[in-house]
């Protein structure tokens, strides 16, 4: 099964109460993957850097939290996991454009992290789009 998969964003509703993860996020990218995911009937998740692979009604709490390069194994274990479960075959990663800088993105823990997953998982084909 081919799987849509964005990460986290640093804007979030603040609302105390749990919320969906594509209620939470409130970024556009997010929500027009989603979008994309729908119009394409595929499966989709958001990788967040505190809670791991997360489906769009999954429940999450406020949190601020920046995935660190020392924990990108456990999350690319996390992921590999959830890429089973799931049935994944094929995952499509949609990432904001990159940072411009000297390898110092934010989002590379993210993309180590699903990369890892997909060796993980057996090795399934990764592609990255920008959005």
């Amino acid at each position: 099964m081919r799987a849509y998969c964005t990460i986290c964003s640093a804007g979030k509703r603040k609302d105390p109460d749990p919320l969906p993860a594509i209620e939470r996020y409130t970024s556009p990218r997010i929500k027009k993957v989603y979008e994309l995911a729908k119009d394409d009937d595929v499966f989709f998740f958001i990788l967040s850097g505190q809670y791991g692979p997360l489906l769009p009604t999954d429940e999450i709490p406020y949190y601020d939290h920046l995935l660190r390069p020392e924990e990108i194994r456990l999350m690319g274990c996390e992921v590999g996991i959830f890429i089973e479960k799931n049935g994944i075959t094929e995952l499509v990663l949609f990432l904001p454009p990159e940072e411009k800088g000297e390898g110092s993105s934010p989002l590379v823990p993210y993309r180590q992290a699903i990369q890892w997953g997909a060796v993980a998982a057996g090795g399934i084909p990764v592609t990255e789009k920008t959005v």
